[in-house]
């Protein structure tokens, strides 16, 4: 269907809005709805859809990466390149589950699920920078997969804060009270 649609500038331009309807009525009905998601707002037009390679590009790029720790920026870039050479040529929203989940045992073998979830933990990252630009309407999210329970680190008891205070050096006066 056909209808006009404020683009992110507040200009109103033409968009070609698909429909899953088969029969006429069925069409009628659906874009009816179209139109009332319109009026509410929560219509989702998508723009021009990149290839996984320019939006990973662009998202490196982005005050959302660039705002965490140096080492999360490592290690997420290096998932992402991995990314990239798997499905780089794709566009974005063409991406499907079925993509990901074979990609992400062909990247994950032989590795811990918690750095198989990482991996796919990445591409969404990039998935959902898309999605606010408006560039991919839904994001497709494999289950996770399940990882081993971590071990508790043991809590200090009174005997080995005791421990702690007998090995301190009373001698030393520098900012005592």
């Amino acid at each position: 269907a056909l209808m006009r649609v404020a683009d992110p500038s507040g200009k109103s331009r033409p968009v070609r809005v698909p429909l899953a309807a088969t029969t006429t009525a069925a069409a009628i009905a659906e874009l009816q709805d179209k139109l009332a998601e319109r009026r509410k707002g929560t219509l989702k037009v998508v723009t021009h859809a990149p290839k996984l390679a320019d939006a990973v590009a662009a998202y490196k790029k982005s005050a959302e990466f660039l705002g965490k720790r140096h080492g999360t920026r490592v290690n997420e870039s290096g998932y992402l390149d991995k990314w990239v050479a798997e499905l780089g040529a794709v566009r974005v929203n063409k991406i499907t589950k079925a993509n990901i989940v074979t990609t992400r045992e062909k990247l994950a073998a032989g590795r811990n699920p918690k750095t198989a979830n990482k991996i796919v933990q990445g591409l969404v990252n990039v998935l959902k920078y898309c999605e606010e630009r408006e560039q991919l309407a839904d994001i497709p999210r494999p289950k996770r997969l399940k990882q081993p329970e971590s071990p508790r680190r043991r809590l200090l008891e009174d005997a080995d804060f005791a421990k702690l205070l007998a090995a301190c050096t009373p001698d030393v006066t520098k900012n005592a009270a």
